[in-house]
């Protein structure tokens, strides 16, 4: 073999080992995980939802209206699923919920699938779930109406006044761009009282009587006033439970305590620690890519690319060299 054919053997070959290094390269990095931690349904995210009125006083057999909303944070979005719940005492809840009536579908182009009500286990949930059929997904930079619904009082109950609030593992909202969920933990809750309706009515006069002095009873650990029970008998927090019936209206029995459903795993029902990976069923927040591998990769990559120029050049120049003294 002639020189100069041996040469440009070389150089084929040097420029086939370059192609398929910077291809394998290429393939290993693009089946990395991305890391999308940073936009995911953490406490600070970018959506917001809330429920209105906050507060509201009812008779019995009163009907009022509560209405849910949202805010895209400017975001598109793709769809939104809410889960508002609130706990109950007794064979039938304090408060009947019905008559969903979707707001958002005004707006050209979504629907709402589902609209559901289910009292069970000491828990009312009241699920709803609507999505956007717009290409460009939709979005909103302040508090959008989503859809309203209708409670009734019942009996005054025994746990008063009763608390509506978001399911944080249920309530999602997703981008438009990679389905992602963007809502931010819900704080938003309803604080609904069951009055009687002759509760502002002035009283008539009754003649006066010297009172009588009443003892105050001594606290006993069955009790009503033992510690870990609130005046109407309810567990507290991180007492041991068997029903969401036994623990106070904000709180739900999981896994046999009183918690908060916003932060189960928070023994204080305090909320300053959540485990966001915990609530969610998961035993850990999403896998990113490894960021140790991938430079390691890319340092490989880089030493195989300039070997690859540098042996090209050589051969380049040898070759030529070859060549002009022929």
């Amino acid at each position: 073999m002639q020189p100069a054919n041996k040469n440009q053997l070389l150089l084929g070959l040097g420029l086939v080992g370059v192609v398929v290094v910077g291809i394998l390269i290429a393939r290993q990095l693009s089946t990395q995980p991305q890391d999308n931690r940073g936009t995911a349904s953490v406490e600070g995210g970018l959506a917001q939802v809330g429920i209105s009125p906050t507060s509201r006083q009812i008779a019995p057999s009163e009907t009022a209206t509560m209405t849910v909303s949202f805010n895209s944070g400017g975001v598109p979005i793709s769809g939104i699923a809410v889960r508002i719940m609130y706990n109950y005492a007794g064979a039938t809840p304090g408060l009947t919920a019905d008559n969903i009536q979707p707001i958002i579908i005004r707006q050209s182009g979504w629907q709402c699938p589902i609209q559901n009500v289910s009292p069970a286990g000491g828990t009312v949930t009241i699920d709803v779930g609507c999505v956007s059929t717009n290409t460009a997904g939709f979005s909103t930079t302040s508090m959008t109406e989503l859809f309203a619904f209708s409670i009734t009082a019942g009996n005054t109950p025994t746990t008063n006044p009763i608390v509506l609030m978001f399911d944080p593992t249920q309530t999602k909202i997703t981008k438009k761009a990679n389905g992602q969920d963007t809502v931010a933990t819900p704080t938003s809750t309803a604080s609904i009282s069951i009055v009687a309706s002759n509760t502002n009515a002035t009283p008539s006069p009754a003649p006066s009587t010297s009172p009588t002095p009443t003892r105050t009873p001594t606290p006993t650990p069955g009790s009503s006033s033992f510690s870990g029970q609130d005046q109407d008998g309810d567990l507290e927090c991180n007492q041991s439970c068997t029903a969401n019936r036994d623990c106070q209206a904000d709180l739900a029995c999981l896994a046999g305590q009183c918690r908060s459903p916003q932060c189960s795993s928070d023994t204080t029902c305090g909320c300053q620690n959540r485990n966001v990976a915990g609530e969610t069923g998961e035993t850990d927040l999403p896998t990113a890519g490894s960021a140790t591998l991938t430079m390691v990769l890319l340092g490989v990559g880089l030493l195989f690319i300039l070997g690859g120029a540098g042996l090209l050049g050589y051969y380049y120049y040898e070759n030529k060299a070859v060549i002009s003294s022929n």
